[in-house]
Formats: structure tokens, C-alpha cells, sequence
């Protein structure tokens, strides 16, 4: 939970920040959204189609089938914002701001000389002009359709984020893909029903949206868990286009019991551009940070891997350990006879419970990395022997009380319990404070101490405390 706190944060904040900015420029975007503008819905469109190719390439590494679906079935949405950008005249929301309204001309065939409006009225971007002359209902009918799908478009926003939490439990890529082309066709039979029906989104029920989207933000930040904090990220895409979504509902926050505003009209349209990009922060966020954690955890356990504990030995990352520091070395007890008893998949389930216990119990004193196949090494920054040692009883005490819920080869269920021995050392030798230079020597205190507590019976933490010159077992 507290790692989607973050995107949260980040992407209410970016949000809010551009509802703030062009709220202080609604006299400006109000002129420009009156008047139909192809490049309004451009720009938004090649957003949200970099999202989808970065989603996509990058779905073998990044592993969210929850995203790749979504970002996916946002592309309708995005494909119809040139058609409504160019096409549809919007009344002014605002009471006497002068706003445009969509002329519509019955019986232009009676007129000998259309005015310019009615030459505007039956264009539509998109449509060729011969063809719309030889069915000149066909644009109004057109314009009508793109702005009633492109206000649903808002309620289908939350509702994709319902309906992709699904995916994540399908592990083929061939199953994602044909969960999202089922998804697909659901989009496309209610955009059908709402354009048949001349269903829009003003008849829908007042409290429909908010509750679909507060829905939407309770169910991301429970279920898309990843290590950039998807979830955080989703919902706060959500919170920030609720205002935008009740505004193309046609209704108005007091109707709905909120002490706020409605936004000015322009606002909604430099929002509904500035969406996707905020998908593809979203994306890229995700991608760079999937791929950082990739590098730096193990994938079984998903704690600090070798490669990330030898940065660390070595000096060669940003980890500084400080002046004191300890080292302990945790060693799953007689985890060889556990493999061989009951198979590598039981051992499996045992490494990942025991590692997410030491890394409960260890929480921010400490960095936990696995180091070989049950040996798993905590560094202390900053700790004494004694600081760090107390911190390895708190963990053995925990891996003791831990049972593992697995199964045996033959598929039988079984529950398992193991301990751990630890060894702990620091840099600093003896009475003197004469620190050990290398990271090194200290894990070798540590390793030693480690063997001493397995020849002591196991299950218990030994310390490693040697003299300058002289080492203690």
C-alpha cells in the first residue's frame, strides 16, 4: 500500500496542476473550444498511441496484463478525439460567456445559396463532400454520434479499469490478448447500443460516474500492486478526470452535493487532451521503475538479489553503509533435506514465505538480499553488533512461528515449518572502534559466525566480535 502512495501523490499533483493552469487561461481556451480544431484532438490521439506501443513492447519485461489492457481499450477513445475536436460546436457551459451552439439545417435543398453556417453544418471531417451532399443527414447524424461516444468515453475510462482487474490472473500472453479482444467487442456493442438508442451521457443517472469511478479507485489501489505502484497511479488518473467526467454529464456539482465549481468551458477539452499524456507518464513510470526493481530483486523471493548485495560489498552503488555498520548472514536450517523430502517446488514456497518474514521483521533497519540459494544477507547501516543482532532474534523468533502451506510431488498438501541460524559481525574491531576497511572482511566475520551458530545446534544467532589481529568463532 505505501508504495502506491507516491504515483498517487504525483499524478494528483501533475493533474491538479494542469486543471489549475488552464482554469487561470478559461478566457482563452473558451474561444478555442467553441470552434471546431482537428489539431486539439491530434495531439492528444499521439499520446495515447506511444502509451500503447510502450505497453506493448515492453509487456515481456513489465508483466501487467492489467495496464496492457487497459491503455489498449483506451484507444478507441483516443481514435475518436479527432472526429470530435474537428467536428463538434459545444454550447458555452458558462451563463453569458457567449458561447456557440451546433447549427443543424433541415430542407438546405429549398435554400439556393447556403449561407456559410449551413455549408458548415453539412461538412464533416472525415466524410467525403460528395457524399455528404447525396445524404446530407449523414453529418449532423455524425457530429451527434461523436459527441455522444465521446462523453461515454469518460464513464468507459472507469469502467476499463473494472474490467481489465481480471487479466492479472492470467499468466499466457495469449490469454491477456484474448481477454482484451472479448473486452474489445464489449466496448464496441455499447458504443453501438448508445449511438442506436441516442443514449448520451446526459441520461445517465446523477450518481452513475462517481460511484463507477470511486468503484474504479478502491479496486486499483487494492489489486494493481506492482513495484512502481501502478495502483496509486491508476487511481490518481481517476481523481483527477472525475471533475472532467461530471462535467460531460451535463450535470453540475451541486446536483451531485459538491461545494465546488463546475469547470469552465475549454477547461474539460484542454483536459481531455492532456489525459493521455498523463497515460503515458503513467507507462513510462511503470516501465522504468519495473525494470529498475527487475535489476535489483530477485525474482523468486523478490528481495535485493546477489548482483545488488555485491554493489554494496564492493562500494560501486549509491548504498553508503556509513561510518558503523553490521552484517548478518541468515541461513535457512536443513533446507537441503526440505528439497529432497518434498521437491523444489515446496522448497520454492519456503524460500518465498521465509524471505517476505525476514523482510517484515527486518522492514527499514536493514537490507535484505539473497545471496545464494537459501542464504540471505542483511546489511545494517549505521547498526551496532548489538542493534543488529537483536534485530536477527526478532527474525529467527518470527521464522520459527512461520508455517508454510505447500505440496509435496505427489500433489499432497502439506504444512511446513523451518528455522534459520545467523551470524552477525560489524566493521568495528574491539574496544579500540579501529574499523574494518572492506565490506568484505565483514562478511567473512559473518560467515564465520553464521558456521558457529550451525555447529551450536542451529537455530539460534551467533555474534562475531574480533580482536584487532585476531578473530573470535
Amino acid at each position: 500500500m505505501k508504495k502506491n502512495l507516491a504515483p498517487l501523490f504525483s499524478v494528483l499533483a501533475f493533474g491538479g496542476l494542469l486543471l489549475a493552469l488552464s482554469w487561470s487561461q478559461a478566457d482563452l481556451l473558451r474561444a478555442w473550444a467553441s470552434k471546431p480544431n482537428l489539431l486539439w484532438g491530434c495531439a492528444g490521439i499521439l499520446a495515447l498511441v506511444a502509451a500503447a506501443i510502450l505497453t506493448v513492447r515492453s509487456y515481456p519485461q513489465v508483466r501487467q496484463p492489467r495496464l496492457y489492457g487497459f491503455v489498449l481499450l483506451l484507444l478507441p477513445w483516443a481514435l475518436l478525439q479527432p472526429l470530435y475536436f474537428a467536428n463538434v460546436l459545444e454550447r458555452n457551459k458558462q451563463a453569458g460567456s457567449g458561447g456557440v451552439a451546433l447549427i443543424t439545417v433541415e430542407h438546405a435543398g429549398e435554400l439556393e445559396r447556403p449561407s456559410p453556417a449551413v455549408t458548415k453544418a453539412r461538412h464533416f471531417v472525415g466524410l467525403p463532400d460528395t457524399l455528404a451532399k447525396q445524404h446530407p443527414e449523414l453529418p449532423p447524424r455524425l457530429r451527434e454520434g461523436a459527441k455522444v461516444l465521446f462523453g461515454l468515453g469518460y464513464l468507459w475510462f472507469a469502467l476499463a479499469v473494472l474490467l481489465v482487474t481480471p487479466l492479472g490472473r492470467l499468466q499466457a500472453r495469449r490469454s491477456v490478448r484474448l481477454g482484451v479482444w472479448a473486452l474489445f467487442g464489449l466496448q464496441v456493442t455499447l458504443g453501438a447500443v448508445a449511438w442506436s438508442q441516442e443514449v448520451g451521457p446526459q441520461d445517465l443517472p446523477s450518481w452513475l460516474v462517481p460511484l463507477v469511478y470511486l468503484l474504479a479507485v478502491a479496486v486499483a489501489i487494492h489489486q494493481w500492486r506492482s513495484a512502481a505502484g501502478l495502483g496509486g497511479a491508476i487511481a490518481g488518473l481517476l481523481l483527477v478526470s472525475l471533475p472532467a467526467a461530471i462535467a460531460h454529464t451535463t450535470l453540475t456539482p451541486d446536483a451531485l452535493g459538491l461545494p465546488i465549481k463546475p469547470l469552465p468551458h475549454g477547461v474539460e477539452r484542454a483536459f481531455a487532451i492532456a489525459l493521455p499524456w498523463l497515460v503515458l507518464w503513467v507507462v513510462g513510470r511503470e516501465w522504468v521503475v519495473t525494470m529498475s526493481h527487475t535489476t535489483q530483486h530477485d525474482a523468486l523471493t523478490q528481495i535485493f538479489n546477489k548482483a545488488y548485495a555485491e554493489t554494496i560489498v564492493n562500494r560501486t552503488g549509491q548504498t553508503d553503509l556509513g561510518r558503523r555498520y553490521s552484517v548478518a548472514i541468515l541461513d535457512i536450517d536443513l533446507f537441503k533435506k526440505v528439497n529432497d523430502t518434498y521437491g523444489h517446488s515446496a522448497g520454492d514456497d519456503v524460500l518465498q514465505v521465509i524471505a517476505k518474514t525476514i523482510s517484515d521483521a527486518v522492514q527499514n533497519r536493514g537490507l535484505v538480499c539473497r545471496t545464494g540459494g537459501e542464504e540471505i544477507t542483511v546489511f545494517f547501516p549505521g547498526s551496532s553488533i548489538e542493534e543488529a543482532a537483536a534485530v536477527c532474534e526478532e527474525v529467527r523468533i518470527a521464522v520459527e512461528e512461520t508455517s508454510v502451506d505447500t505440496k509435496d510431488n505427489d500433489g499432497k498438501a502439506v504444512t511446513l515449518q523451518v528455522t534459520i541460524s545467523a551470524g552477525v559481525a560489524t566493521n568495528l574491531l574491539g574496544d579500540e572502534g579501529v574499523a574494518q576497511e572492506r565490506v568484505q572482511d565483514v562478511v567473512s566475520c559473518a560467515d564465520r559466525a553464521l558456521y558457529a551458530a550451525k555447529e551450536d545446534g542451529r537455530n539460534r544467532v551467533a555474534q562475531d566480535t574480533p580482536k584487532k589481529g585476531k578473530s573470535k568463532k
